[in-house]
């Protein structure tokens, strides 16, 4: 996917955290837009107010238990992600 190759750029700009802690939230994201129905079908789109998601929002998204949602890696159903 196209998020993949830009994810990768963001952790080279940014390392703080490894790709897979990106790649998550990213995933949560899109899953949450989906949940709400607010995903652009114009690319053109997607910075418009409609698409945001907010902190709650998010959250909810994250713990929807489908199988459809985020990849499940570490214990607890989250990546494991640190150091």
């Amino acid at each position: 996917m196209l998020h993949r190759v830009e994810l990768a750029e963001v952790v080279r700009k940014d390392p703080r955290y490894p790709f897979e802690a990106y790649d998550f939230v990213f995933d949560a994201l899109l899953h949450t837009r989906k949940l709400l129905g607010r995903l652009a079908e114009d690319p053109a789109r997607e910075g418009e107010r409609e698409c945001h998601v907010s902190g709650p929002e998010l959250l909810a998204g994250v713990r929807d238990p489908r199988p459809s949602r985020v990849r499940h890696d570490g214990p607890h159903g989250l990546p494991h992600v640190g150091h």
